[in-house]
């Protein structure tokens, strides 16, 4: 791998692509908007979205990151040491953090200011798909959430061959872009981008999480938390699927409810 990229004398940290990855998805929702959504989403409130996504995005990996890890480390006895304690531990990032943060955020934001749930939404999920293409780069460059070994694989810093599931996620994350892109904009249906999104990055992360060699990101009864955080996504996503087709299974849940 290449922890560092050279370009004309400079160096690029490879996780410095991840900033690139959000200039690009901040550039597609720009697009996006002046296309599509310009005269239903006033520009103040596209601005928020878009500020709310990149915020959203990173607290919640970075959290998401710090909960997975906290029970696996030794908390300091002494007081002083708690601040660089907490810093160390919320520098971990778990990607599934990010796509459910800014669910929930602009699920809120959208209800407070009356706006529809699948124009926020289709703004959103494609940029995030965008970012992670760009992301997973990184993550290869830099030699993070590596494969298992494999004869046919790319041979990193530690003179191993693995299987480049960076790589890999990469390429599955730019086609789930282009479907969704497609989804809202060319099919006309924005109402499906949500759900699509975490059916498909759900079935591709629970697949690939299998060629995953590294163990950071903890296990429970033989799968991976990406693998539960995907089961749990993809399920949630059918059955909201489920209760738009079927109105009546909605109208069932609610009065179970009451």
């Amino acid at each position: 791998m290449l922890p560092t990229i050279n370009i004309a004398g400079f160096e690029l940290h490879g996780y410095s692509l991840g900033l690139v990855g959000v200039a690009l998805a901040v550039v597609y929702a720009v697009l996006t908007w002046r296309a599509h959504l310009r005269g239903v989403l006033p520009a103040r409130h596209f601005i928020n979205i878009v500020l709310i996504t990149c915020l959203a995005g990173e607290l919640g990996c970075r959290l998401l990151g710090a909960l997975i890890t906290a029970p696996q480390v030794v908390w300091p006895a002494d007081p002083s040491a708690l601040p660089a304690f907490l810093l160390q531990l919320f520098s971990t990032r778990v990607y599934y953090g990010t796509p459910l943060a800014v669910l929930a955020a602009l699920w809120v934001f959208d209800r407070y200011y009356g706006l529809p749930h699948e124009n926020t939404f289709a703004l959103a999920m494609p940029s995030l798909a965008l970012f992670h293409v760009v992301g997973r780069m990184g993550c290869w460059f830099a030699g993070c959430c590596y494969g298992i070994p494999a004869d046919f694989g790319l041979t990193g810093a530690d003179g191993i061959a693995r299987f480049p599931v960076q790589l890999t996620e990469s390429a599955c994350n730019l086609v789930l872009f282009l479907i969704l892109h497609a989804l809202a904009w060319r099919h006309g249906r924005p109402d499906l981008v949500a759900p699509a999104y975490f059916i498909g990055y759900g079935t591709v992360r629970f697949a690939l999480e299998f060629l995953r060699g590294d163990a950071i990101r903890g296990f429970v009864f033989g799968l991976s938390i990406s693998q539960w955080f995907a089961l749990v996504t993809v399920a949630a996503a059918v059955a909201y699927l489920a209760m738009r087709r079927h109105p009546s299974l909605l109208s069932r849940v609610k009065r179970q409810e009451r």
